[in-house]
């Protein structure tokens, strides 16, 4: 057998053997122990975390119906620093970043109102 035949068949059996353990990957995280996974508390604290450094104090309340004082004393809590200025043009241009960051944390609902967006420009 040559070293092409050899890189070939070796190539075949990692995609086969892929394939045969995908089901095995692709189940979905239970509901239940997915914090732990983030190792944060629960959701809220792993939300804050996520979004400090991008979406303001008072969108953030927005979305989770609070105040931006509490959101400040779960970052205080968490050490995180001071928030600083935060541009909406962020969420203009590095909304793919907030969805990726968020989708598993909040409902659609939720994240409509983080990206200021109507159901038609989600969906688009």
């Amino acid at each position: 057998m040559n070293q092409k035949m050899k890189a070939t068949t070796i190539l075949c059996f990692m995609f086969f053997a892929s394939i045969s353990l995908f089901p095995l990957f692709a189940q979905p995280v239970p509901e239940d122990i997915f914090p732990l996974a983030l190792h944060f508390p629960d959701r809220l604290h792993a939300f804050v975390w996520r979004n400090w450094q991008s979406v303001s104090l008072e969108r953030m309340g927005q979305v989770l119906g609070t105040t931006p004082e509490s959101l400040a004393e779960i970052g205080q809590s968490m050490g995180l620093p001071e928030q600083g200025v935060i541009s909406d043009v962020y969420l203009q241009r590095g909304y793919i970043s907030l969805i990726r960051r968020n989708w598993h944390l909040i409902s659609r609902e939720q994240m409509l109102k983080l990206l200021g967006w109507s159901e038609q420009e989600f969906a688009f």
